[in-house]
């Protein structure tokens, strides 16, 4: 079995924003803003998938 951690970290965002997220999570059917804001990076990461770059590291970076 593999256990996975899960990080997390705050955001700081203009009380506009979050009174939009907040009338988001209302008329959608989201429990949190952290819903809200889960689904729209998902919706972000797949509209601009990552490109794969070559980097160095050494042996100790990779630990």
């Amino acid at each position: 079995m593999v256990t996975r951690l899960v990080g997390y970290v705050s955001l700081r965002l203009p009380h506009n924003v979050t009174e939009k997220i907040d009338r988001l999570t209302g008329k959608y059917g989201y429990s949190s803003r952290a819903d809200v804001t889960n689904d729209a990076l998902r919706d972000l990461f797949e509209k601009y998938p990552e490109t794969k770059t070559t980097t160095t590291t050494t042996p100790e970076a990779s630990i």
